[in-house]
């Protein structure tokens, strides 16, 4: 299939899939008999793998490798599964920090515009 189509199917761009092609992430199935790359439907599961990964955090070498070890994808997967749980966990913290800080802020607020309320010093 023609690069186009596979941008259309993974919802990468055509000039990325062409940068990671030449790079070798996702290389091309074949090519015509213009020169256009042509992919199959294996190459369109590498990449929408490669994308993944990279939507993970992870950097073109690394995808690089872990798409050439399938073997060690467990591993890589394992990895930043933990990564993602450790950063779940911190954006969690800073969410309830946030909460309070807007439910103290917002309770401090009503109270002091409160007209019914004597005012205290």
């Amino acid at each position: 299939m023609s690069i186009g189509t596979v941008a259309r199917k993974t919802g990468l761009p055509v000039k990325v899939i062409r940068h990671w092609s030449d790079l070798g992430v996702v290389p091309p199935a074949g090519r015509t008999t213009a020169g256009y790359r042509c992919y199959d439907a294996a190459a369109v599961a590498r990449l929408q793998l490669a994308r993944t990964l990279r939507d993970l955090g992870m950097g073109l070498g690394g995808i690089r490798a872990a798409l050439d070890r399938e073997d060690g994808l467990a591993e890589v997967a394992a990895a930043h599964v933990e990564a993602l749980e450790a950063q779940i966990r911190r954006l969690r913290t800073h969410q309830a920090v946030l909460r309070t800080v807007t439910h103290r802020t917002t309770r401090g607020r009503a109270r002091s515009h409160d007209p019914c309320r004597p005012h205290v010093t």
